[in-house]
């Protein structure tokens, strides 16, 4: 599905460090935003790309692991919820956390099927052993 393969284009954008690739499935847009932990969110597509260049040049990730990926669709928007793994080294320590994550997207322009990317927040939060329905490793919400 096109929607997951943005993500997936992402992910992998951000796996090798690739500012080129990151700005490539973000729609080019001035509402276009990112909430990168610990600090505030950005709007903008410029502002957008040079706050992963920043990112990238902190120290490239070393493993990005994705999992409990789950998709809701439309017909012009799409949401993506996962748990991603990140590890980067920083001087010379490895570096790492699991976050909750939500993606964004909408149908690029003049269709074609390809879908970008317009929001992206990351959450750190702390796995509990055996937590949530069926062990899952996160809290029960309530």
């Amino acid at each position: 599905m096109a929607v997951l393969a943005a993500n997936d284009a992402f992910y992998a954008a951000l796996h090798g460090g690739d500012a080129g690739a990151m700005g490539a499935v973000w729609a080019d847009n001035p509402v276009v935003s990112v909430a990168h932990p610990f600090v505030p969110a950005v709007v903008g597509w410029e502002a957008v790309v040079t706050s992963w260049r920043t990112v990238f040049a902190m120290g490239r990730p070393t493993a990005v692991r994705v999992r409990d990926v789950r998709m809701v669709r439309g017909a012009n928007f799409a949401s993506v919820t996962c748990v991603q793994e990140v590890e980067t080294v920083r001087g010379g320590r490895t570096l790492g956390g699991v976050r909750a994550a939500v993606n964004l997207f909408q149908p690029a322009p003049g269709g074609g099927g390809k879908w970008l990317m317009v929001h992206h927040h990351s959450s750190p939060f702390e796995e509990v052993e055996g937590a949530g329905e069926g062990g899952g490793g996160r809290p029960p919400m309530g």
